[in-house]
């Protein structure tokens, strides 16, 4: 089960809104959902991308982000009459036309960043924030501070029952019957076995029955939160609930685990399902049941007992391969195959019958896809697809056809390298047979992994495990070409004029100028020589890295220079490059639970005018990038920017807020910086880290807060 903690106190607090001028992310990005809010017929979900609607009972998504601040992390949802609120990390927002466009509440009085919460109650609206709650009477003009008794608490939700306003927050249920003026404490019954109250996550109200979801389950009161028991009979694995739903007789929970259903007010719990698990966010809407998870949205249409995605119109966070066919590009991830016809400006879904590819290719009007359970052919532009797998070797639990590692065509042969060596066929796919003389074997019964395949003057080369192997017969035989590449695990090659590169794998970037005669090593200073991925165009190299970013070489590998001065997120695992027309595509990873990656674009001409910059130019902004690794045990290392000399405070806390390290605090000079963390002390568990840098030359602020996983 995947560790995850409540969105509502991880969201990285920003000050200063950093612009990425050249450097775009393409497409639209909410993909994990939630909060939802019903209009009409209208569904509106807020995201981790800005706010969708769906105007067809969630079959397709439509981006309503106008005017929104980017990021945008809607955290909170709520409709009053024909207004749409949606609260961010930089406050409330406002929409009088279905999200078609939005304009900022003003902040007067109000604490940000972070609104978690929003009611609407007659005239009055109440925000939740990390500091407790704030009230406007005016429509969101001014706020006033409506926090006695609250101490500055988080508030995570708000349940109305006649004139008693209760308050889910860290530390258990606040009652307020004089519209937030005084807010008291009612946990009587709801505690831990130490006796101090849980966090109240969520509140529903059915009847005289207040149900509120905590992090070691639920809890009824039928007295306004005078008294409260558990009731968490069936509810298993994880006890935290994210949101509580009720819908006649029926009570639903949100759960890490999935959806649980009691039909006796608690008494008794039942997993519905494990799909989805990781569920944030339920709603109910005519006859469907909604859930927001942080893999999209998912509909039931029978209170539970089964589900489905109803994802069209979010695009992926993590993108594995990118492949370009004429004027298209592919994007591939685990959560299927996207399609853009304009740049990425616009992604729609492909309906593959797989989520992910190694390579696309085509011959005439065919494409082939290389996927992690054999070949799949299209000959209609990749709306369909089928299998084309005969004499392929199944895997090892002969469940599917083994995973295709690489994929080539030369004329109307068609070679791809398998997790068993090399196979060809001369049928378009219909028939396989292996070519694998010559190649290395793990044993006597089977060939080593082919990882990579690449085609320069007719000669077929072939990267495995220990090295480059040649082919000058169409892979009848091959013979070996490795020269100061023994032993070493070949994951990628590229082709540039009579150039081959090879990527390794920790050895950085190879190349060879005579058909691999003899190879040179190029690209040692690209960042501890750790390239995930490369793309040519014409005379110009670019190399993905793990969490450094994007470089770019002008002179076959000799010399490097970083390209990611334009809002490339270089905290993020680079897995895929192509060059579409002018443009540069970069398909990334989110690097850890929260962040997004997706597909990336720039314009070739500004990365081969930046080749005149400084290698090592000064930060443009300030950044903290995500701890690397992520998860990580005992050590992880932590990477931050700053574009002038400033006071820098790098601190590490828990869940519960409190400081338990401070790595940094000093003044240091612009640049970026590295620095260790050692948590051989302390427990498994989520951590956060937080930077607060203030310039010494004019006093401007920067906070950021992002969270960290230590697992054992």
């Amino acid at each position: 089960m995947k560790t995850i903690i409540r969105f509502l106190i991880i969201s990285s607090f920003v000050f200063i809104q950093i612009s990425h001028a050249q450097w775009v992310r393409t497409g639209q990005y909410g993909h994990e959902a939630y909060r939802f809010a019903f209009s009409g017929s209208n569904i509106f979900v807020g995201t981790d991308g800005g706010v969708f609607l769906s105007t067809n009972n969630g079959r397709t998504w439509t981006a309503k982000c106008s005017g929104l601040p980017t990021p945008s992390y809607i955290h909170a949802m709520a409709v009053s009459k024909t207004n749409l609120l949606a609260g961010t990390d930089y406050g409330v927002y406002l929409s009088t036309n279905n999200g078609d466009n939005w304009k900022a509440l003003s902040i007067t009085g109000l604490k940000i960043p972070g609104i978690y919460s929003l009611a609407v109650f007659d005239t009055n609206v109440f925000v939740g924030t990390q500091d407790g709650v704030f009230l406007s009477t005016n429509n969101g003009t001014s706020w006033s501070s409506a926090s006695a008794g609250l101490e500055g608490r988080p508030i995570w939700s708000f349940a109305m029952s006649g004139k008693n306003l209760f308050a889910g927050s860290h530390g258990g249920v606040f009652l307020s019957s004089n519209n937030g003026t005084i807010w008291s404490p009612v946990n009587s019954g709801l505690t831990r076995p130490n006796g101090q109250a849980p966090n109240a996550y969520t509140l529903a109200l059915s009847g005289n029955n207040l149900f509120v979801g905590t992090d070691i389950g639920v809890f009824l009161s039928t007295n306004n939160g005078t008294n409260w028991r558990s009731i968490n009979s069936g509810l298993t694995d994880s006890t935290t609930v994210n949101k509580i739903i009720v819908t006649d007789s029926n009570l639903f929970a949100a759960t890490w685990t999935g959806v649980f259903l009691s039909t006796n007010n608690g008494t008794n719990w039942k997993l519905l399902s494990n799909e989805p698990n990781c569920v944030f966010e339920l709603s109910i809407a005519d006859t469907n049941l909604f859930a927001g998870t942080n893999d999209g949205i998912y509909i039931s249409p029978d209170n539970g007992k089964n589900w489905k995605p109803v994802n069209t119109g979010f695009t992926v966070p993590e993108v594995y391969s990118l492949a370009v066919s004429d004027t298209n590009l592919f994007a591939g991830s685990w959560h299927g195959v996207f399609l853009t016809t304009n740049n990425g400006n616009n992604w729609s879904v492909i309906n593959t019958p797989f989520v992910n590819f190694s390579q696309l290719v085509h011959m005439g009007t065919y494409h082939f896809a290389g996927t992690e359970c054999g070949v799949y052919l299209s000959t209609n532009d990749g709306n369909n697809w089928m299998p084309v797998n005969f004499g392929l070797p199944m895997s090892e639990d002969s469940t599917q056809f083994v995973s295709i590692n690489a994929l080539v065509a030369s004329g109307e042969n068609l070679f791809a390298g398998t997790e068993s060596g090399v196979y060809f066929s001369g049928d378009c796919g219909k028939c396989w047979m292996p070519v694998n003389s010559g190649l290395p074997m793990w044993d006597t019964s089977q060939y080593m992994c082919v990882n990579a395949l690449a085609i320069l003057g007719g000669n077929l080369f072939a990267g495995t495990e220990t090295g480059v192997y040649q082919s000058t017969n169409n892979g009848t035989s091959w013979s070996s070409t490795n020269s100061i590449l023994s032993n070493t695990n070949i994951s990628a090659f590229a082709v540039s004029g009579t150039n081959l590169f090879a990527r390794t794998n920790g050895r950085g970037l190879f190349l060879s100028t005579n058909n691999g005669a003899n190879w040179t090593t190029v690209g040692t200073n690209v960042t501890n020589n750790d390239v995930t991925a490369i793309a040519v165009s014409g005379t110009n190299l670019f190399a993905g890295s793990a969490y450094h970013g994007m470089f770019l070489s002008t002179n076959n590998g000799t010399s490097w220079t970083a390209v990611n001065n334009s809002g490339f997120p270089t905290s993020y695992y680079v897995y895929a490059l192509a060059i579409l027309g002018t443009n540069l595509f970069a398909g990334i990873d989110r690097n850890g639970i929260w962040e997004l990656g997706g597909v990336w674009r720039r314009p070739l001409s500004e990365m081969i005018t930046d080749v005149k910059q400084s290698a090592s130019p000064l930060p443009d902004n300030y950044s903290l990038s995500q701890n690397y690794p992520n998860p990580f045990n005992p050590s992880t290392t932590i990477t931050f920017s700053i574009p002038e000399r400033s006071s820098v405070r790098l601190s590490i806390f828990n869940t519960l807020g409190q400081k338990i390290s401070e790595i940094v605090n000093e003044t240091k000079d612009a640049g970026s910086y590295e620095h260790s963390f050692n948590a051989s002390s302390l427990s498994s568990g989520i951590y956060f880290y937080r930077i607060e840098a203030t310039s010494v030359t004019n006093s401007k602020i920067f906070v950021e807060t992002k969270k960290m996983i230590l697992l054992r």
